[in-house]
């Protein structure tokens, strides 16, 4: 039994070495990136009616390729719910950090050069939300956010905004009715035509057990 065992472990080896190799040969071109990161926070109650919690950390990511800026900034988050009433609660949320990205530079004159890639980007995020139990069976809600997006690297920043109401309505303990709307804004510093307005309307039928 133990040589199977041996045996076993042997070939589940040899298969991951040969799938790390594939990957290496499919996606060799992939820069090496190293992450080193701090975070320390907190949590606090005051008084039964408020709760929230907060951290501050430090965030640093090396490229091996020339072609990737370095990045190196601080990051913070905080959030605070208030039971206003027993019926109403208000939620605040704050929030940096450094997300994944994809984006290339737009840069028409560099259209026959090879294309820019992001670091990342740097997010700053800040939201609002408002729910209210207007009776047992229906739930309110209203919400707006700010999202500032900096494409490290490409110099470019984008603006989101959303504002949004929604209704719940429980027709039982399985079946809610849903309807919500929403709209959302994108101002971009890389291209004119790249900005757009969104109005988004949802009604739905959900079910659960």
């Amino acid at each position: 039994m133990a040589n199977t065992d041996s045996f076993i472990e042997e070939v589940s080896e040899e298969v991951r070495r040969d799938q790390l190799f594939t990957l290496f040969r499919r996606w060799g071109w992939i820069p090496i990136l190293l992450i080193l990161g701090i975070v320390g926070g907190a949590a606090f109650s005051v008084g039964g009616k408020s709760e929230g919690e907060f951290y501050i950390g430090y965030l640093k990511r090396d490229f091996d390729s020339a072609s990737l800026t370095d990045v190196s900034t601080f990051t913070y988050g905080a959030s605070l719910l208030i039971d206003a009433s027993g019926l109403t609660s208000v939620k605040f949320s704050l929030d940096r950090s450094v997300l994944e990205s994809t984006a290339l530079s737009a840069n028409p004159i560099a259209r026959f050069a090879r294309l820019r890639p992001a670091s990342g980007i740097l997010d700053t995020a800040f939201a609002v939300r408002i729910e209210h139990e207007l009776q047992r069976n229906m739930l309110l809600n209203i919400r707006a956010s700010y999202n500032n997006n900096d494409y490290i690297n490409l110099g470019r920043v984008d603006i989101l905004t959303k504002f949004g109401v929604g209704a719940k309505y429980l027709l039982n303990r399985n079946f809610s009715l849903n309807f919500d709307y929403e709209y959302d804004r994108r101002e971009t510093s890389d291209r004119v035509d790249a900005d757009y307005k969104r109005h988004t309307f949802l009604v739905g039928l959900k079910a659960q057990w």
